[in-house]
């Protein structure tokens, strides 16, 4: 919705902030902030810095939401310090989240219940804040059951839809990273003690070569012994050949096998 040059606030359905915010996973109160604070910096003829407001939204809220209530007509907000109420909620629920986060970062789908049920108490408490807004806005320039969103708040919301949601199938059906990170531990754990003996292998392989070939050059095929010596020798070469691919195979098939649990539940 276009903004007058009067306005003391950016005003908006109350309805739609609710939507856009579940919608976008919070990501559009950013764009919500933003606009916010501009316009309060232009109504007071002050020069605006929305984005670092914006940046600490957590705590500048108290600021922004203090000024809404303040303007608020009587009959819509009878006690002005309730502006406290979805501040304090908001700063509590964003510590809380983050905690509990911490303390469950195994657990993929409290992290999901979590995250969503933060979302959508947060975008209640931003649409009650609208409606106080709303409340403020000049009579015949606010259509408050309007759904309108501008460009930019399109872009917040389909941004903020895109990367919220696509993380939810990652949550649900992947590998937490502490599986993950001790998958891939085992994994060189186990492929280093492998490698090791693959190198043993490579390098006695290298010098039974060499030295067969060597012996090659010179063997006197008349001579019965010589040449059952070098055919013993030659077989045994190769069993160490052998070894060491086997060795070579185990580590390629163990590899394999990470790639695909780290698309495992």
């Amino acid at each position: 919705m276009k903004q007058a040059k009067s306005d003391a606030f950016f005003y908006q359905s109350a309805l739609t902030v609710l939507t856009a915010s579940i919608l976008s996973g919070n990501f559009y109160l950013f764009y919500w902030f933003y606009k916010q604070w501009k316009t309060v910096g232009l109504s007071e003829g002050k020069k605006p810095r929305p984005f670092i407001a914006t940046i600490f939204s957590e705590f500048t809220a108290f600021v922004l939401f203090k000024k809404i209530w303040q303007a608020a007509p009587l009959k819509t907000v009878k006690n002005k310090q309730v502006y406290l109420v979805p501040a304090i909620l908001s700063l509590v629920l964003t510590i809380v989240v983050t905690v509990v986060s911490i303390l469950f970062i195994k657990d993929t789908y409290v992290s999901v219940l979590l995250s969503f049920g933060a979302v959508v108490v947060n975008a209640a408490l931003y649409s009650w804040v609208q409606r106080i807004i709303n409340a403020t806005a000049p009579k015949n320039t606010f259509a408050s059951k309007k759904l309108h969103l501008n460009s930019p708040e399109i872009i917040f919301l389909v941004v903020g839809f895109v990367v919220f949601f696509s993380n939810v199938p990652a949550l649900l059906f992947l590998p937490s990273p502490d599986t993950i990170m001790r998958r891939t531990d085992d994994f060189q754990k186990t492929t280093g003690i492998l490698g090791e003996k693959y190198k043993v292998l490579d390098t006695a392989y290298s010098q039974c070569a060499r030295d067969i070939d060597a012996r090659y050059k010179v063997l006197d095929t008349a001579n019965e012994v010589a040449v059952d010596t070098y055919n013993k020798d030659l077989g045994s070469c190769q069993d160490v050949l052998k070894q060491r691919d086997g060795i070579g195979a185990q580590i390629n098939q163990l590899s394999a096998q990470l790639i695909k649990s780290l698309f495992e539940k």
